[in-house]
């Protein structure tokens, strides 16, 4: 069993090409000046690409006040967390409702397409007031 070598900052990896790249691809590549950045760079941007969209779950939100500790053990609990989702996602218009996670979950370990009897989740339209 070969074990990978991990990738670090300033060490050299190669790549080999297919036999089977395009002659595009190949002209592409050959066309290129200072090649070995302009790669680093496309494998760059593709490398976030993918691990943005395997993240892609994940939302960040930069607060414009500071949260108390004890306010940041509220939003662990799961359902705030759940009441937050249910809240963007109507916000947003977004057809990832609550109903459609407990049908389709991402997490597909986790059974959620029973209702649990101690979840409350109100119409969020009502806490949407844009007068």
């Amino acid at each position: 069993m070969s074990s990978k070598k991990l990738l670090e900052p300033g060490k050299t990896f190669s790549v080999k090409l297919p036999v089977e790249i395009s002659d595009e691809t190949l002209k592409f590549l050959n066309g290129l000046e200072k090649r070995n950045s302009k790669i680093l760079s496309l494998l760059d941007a593709a490398a976030k690409k993918a691990n943005e969209e395997l993240n892609s779950d994940e939302l960040h939100v930069r607060l414009d006040y500071k949260l108390t500790t004890e306010d940041r053990k509220l939003l662990d609990d799961p359902v705030i967390q759940k009441s937050i989702s249910a809240f963007i996602a109507m916000l947003i218009g977004s057809k990832n409702t609550i109903q459609t996670q407990r049908l389709y979950p991402t997490n597909h370990n986790e059974h959620t397409n029973e209702k649990d009897t101690n979840e409350d989740f109100s119409d969020f339209a009502g806490m949407l007031n844009f007068e």
